[in-house]
């Protein structure tokens, strides 16, 4: 019986609970829709848009500003005369450290003999010495200066289009153990 006596009370409860969210879903509606018959929708005006006045090109017996062929063989001459200054020689004897990239290679120290200065490199075990107008890396780099810190080098490579491109990269003094 006991059973039978919860059971009632916790449906009589259910269904007490029911009728209230009835009533307060329905005025919460009302409420909104008063809140929408209230509120009017403000909407700032657009300016009207500008007239365009089109004018045309008189000087038809000069050359026209923006000539497709004209702005076209502009941008291929610069780019030829950009070439022609831009390119490694690829006719030269390759150089022993050519063989290795600039990320295998480690510089280690440098000396300097009779005021020419040495960079000290090592790679697969094997110590090499550089000095600047050798060739490094297998990007036909060149090495422009030795520090005693730093290599610089300049490298050629070819970009998407083809070209040679000049980029300048480094080798940094490596501390002892790494």
């Amino acid at each position: 019986m006991r059973q039978s006596g919860t059971a009632s009370a916790l449906l009589l409860g259910l269904l007490a609970l029911g009728g209230c969210a009835d009533t307060e879903m329905a005025d919460l509606a009302q409420w909104m829709d008063d809140v929408k018959n209230k509120t009017k929708a403000k909407v700032a005006e657009v300016a009207p848009p500008k007239k365009f006045l089109a004018s045309s090109y008189s000087n038809h017996d000069e050359i026209a500003p923006f000539d497709l062929v004209k702005l076209t063989g502009s941008l291929d001459q610069q780019q030829t005369q950009k070439n022609q200054n831009v390119a490694p020689d690829l006719a030269r004897p390759r150089e022993p450290l050519e063989s290795y990239p600039l990320d295998a290679l480690r510089m280690v120290g440098s000396i300097q003999k009779k005021e020419i200065s040495y960079a000290v490199l090592s790679t697969d075990g094997l110590v090499h010495t550089v000095r600047a107008g050798q060739y490094i890396g297998q990007n036909l780099g060149k090495v422009i200066r030795v520090g005693s810190a730093e290599i610089l080098i300049k490298e050629y490579v070819q970009d998407a289009a083809g070209d040679w491109v000049e980029r300048e990269a480094k080798l940094e003094l490596q501390e002892a153990g790494k």
